[in-house]
């Protein structure tokens, strides 16, 4: 692992006189990988290595977007909106990270 960035932003302005508040954000992780050092799982055992020194560059990102409301979050989430080829391996035979979206609640507990 040469690098690696974790980032969010998140938007969401106040409307008055109202019990939500709309939000969109992104956030994601950025990652500069080499092959040194990784264990290569096809040619089996503890001892095999990537023969050669590979680097790549993988950014997953993820847009958001709801609502806030007092006691709870709703959120609309969608990884990898743009459908790019991310795998965060060097051995082929894995599948990529494809698109996909999900639906998201999450319970704030106020005392």
């Amino acid at each position: 692992l040469n690098s690696y960035l974790n980032y969010s932003v998140l938007f969401s302005p106040i409307i008055n006189q109202k019990r939500f508040r709309p939000f969109i954000g992104i956030s994601g992780s950025y990652m500069d990988l080499n092959s040194i050092g990784l264990i290569n799982p096809a040619s089996g055992g503890y001892g095999s290595y990537y023969a050669d020194s590979r680097t790549k560059k993988q950014n997953l990102f993820t847009l958001e977007m709801g609502f806030i409301i007092k006691g709870f979050k709703l959120t609309y989430s969608i990884v990898n909106p743009f459908n790019e080829e991310i795998s965060f391996t060097f051995d082929e035979n894995h599948d990529t990270i494809r698109s996909f979206s999900n639906l998201k609640i999450n319970w704030q507990f106020l005392d």
